[in-house]
């Protein structure tokens, strides 16, 4: 009876254990979906007159044509500003990489190169936006920030 009842604990526990083992692994497989809204912001200062000078970015992106491909939109609101444009983003191992595509009608003054580098969205603990160099030279955005 001792024995069988410790056959039984052993294989009991070896069920565990792949059952731990094979969820683990599809865990693993899976991607993330990076579909949706993100959003940052900005101040840079004040005006001469205080006015303050700040900017709510935003992108809602959608699946492409593969889990690692997707398009959406990108909008700048703020001082003096009224950015928006159609975007496609790529995911290489655990970042999504966001390009410039083209101006949308209602987009005034900010238009780039297709293929522009605009963030790379890092995951952690939090999500880093890692902005590429044409919106920090607007002054859109500091070097990296928390993205929601």
């Amino acid at each position: 009876m001792k024995n069988n009842l410790s056959l039984f604990r052993t294989a009991l526990l070896l069920l565990c254990v792949f059952a731990f083992t094979v969820n683990a692994d599809a865990q693993k497989g899976q991607k993330k979906d990076w579909s949706g809204s993100y959003i940052a912001d900005h101040c840079a200062g004040k005006t001469a007159g205080g006015t303050g000078i700040c900017f709510d970015l935003s992108f809602e992106l959608t699946k492409g044509y593969d889990d690692n491909n997707y398009v959406g939109t990108f909008a700048i609101d703020g001082f003096q500003t009224m950015v928006r444009a159609k975007v496609y983003a790529i995911v290489i191992d655990n970042e999504l990489r966001i390009f410039y595509d083209s101006p949308e009608e209602d987009n005034f003054g900010f238009t780039e190169e297709y293929g522009t580098l605009l963030v790379t969205i890092k995951k952690g603990k939090r999500l880093i936006a890692i902005w590429g160099e044409k919106l920090i030279e607007y002054e859109f955005v500091c070097k990296a920030t928390r993205i929601q």
